[in-house]
């Protein structure tokens, strides 16, 4: 019998993981598989919040991480904005999605099928970091890892935008109720103190507001139980 002795914290998390297997890959693909279903972030839309933060210069031009880009309706509009994008999503079948979409010859875009904690990254390697879903879905015992992870990726006073559940939008579990179910449910939705707490000491928040509500007939996506966090990596 093999030993399962438990020694370090990779192993203590991978173990954790588990507990929440049903979240991994399969479970996306089989959620992007359903592109006709009324899921809100299924459109041809950039966030309303993107398309504001460039418009008013709080966002330039750079070099893009976006983690958990499903069908790459962000990325391309990143791309339209001349930046280079490593576009990341754990599911093949949103990967396959994004590419049918991307123009042909388009090299602006990278898209990655892979766990955001497999990446191979650089550090200080990217101007801006953009997740618009990805955080809310990550089980509690990876929080400290995905803000390592952005600390990690992101230059020295960049940009880092976070688009994710506020309490009207996620789930409703509380983090021990997460494992006894096992279960994430809709995802983890936080209040503006959580997310003071999860990531004040690596970033500075700059800006947490509800996302604005945008109209069917607009060129933007937008819900307003979804929060938008800007921050800037701090340098010390």
């Amino acid at each position: 019998m093999p030993d399962s002795m438990i020694v370090t914290t990779d192993e203590l998390l991978a173990m954790l993981d588990t507990f929440l297997a049903d979240r991994q890959g399969q479970w996306w693909d089989e959620l992007f598989s359903k592109r006709d279903k009324p899921i809100p972030f299924f459109v041809e839309k950039p966030d309303e919040n993107l398309v504001q933060m460039f418009y008013s210069g709080a966002l330039r031009s750079g070099k893009i991480l976006e983690l958990g880009c499903g069908h790459g309706r962000n990325a391309r509009y990143f791309a339209n904005q001349n930046c280079e994008i490593d576009a990341v999503d754990f599911s093949r079948v949103a990967i396959e999605w994004a590419n049918e979409i991307t123009p042909i010859g388009n090299h602006k875009i990278n898209y990655i099928e892979n766990s955001i904690y497999n990446l191979q990254l650089k550090a200080g390697s990217y101007d801006i970091v953009y997740d618009s879903g990805c955080f809310h879905h990550q089980a509690p015992h990876r929080r400290g890892s995905y803000v390592d992870l952005v600390a990690t990726a992101i230059k020295p006073n960049g940009n880092f935008v976070l688009v994710c559940f506020s309490p009207e939008g996620g789930g409703g579990l509380t983090d021990r109720q997460i494992y006894e179910k096992p279960w994430l449910g809709s995802g983890i939705g936080y209040s503006s103190e959580q997310l003071q707490r999860i990531f004040s000491p690596k970033f500075v928040i700059n800006e947490c507001r509800k996302m604005r509500e945008a109209e069917e007939t607009e060129p933007v996506f937008g819900k307003n139980f979804l929060w938008v966090v800007s921050m800037t990596r701090r340098s010390d």
